[in-house]
């Protein structure tokens, strides 16, 4: 995912600079912003199933 979020802000940053049209951007941005959204959420469901993991061992001590 960090890959498509790297490529989607290289390709956004290009299009500002070779003066794209504003609906192309919008929707480069909007790609960008959906890849940033789903890395988060993906973060987030990672890190609560490690702490999910840590309780339950601390139950077992």
């Amino acid at each position: 995912m960090k890959d498509k979020i790297e490529l989607v802000r290289n390709i956004l940053y290009n299009a500002s600079e070779m003066n794209a049209k504003e609906e192309t951007l919008l929707k480069l941005s909007q790609k960008f912003d959906q890849y940033i959204v789903k890395f988060l959420q993906e973060s987030l469901h990672q890190k609560g199933d490690k702490d999910e993991r840590q309780q339950d061992d601390r139950k077992d001590l």
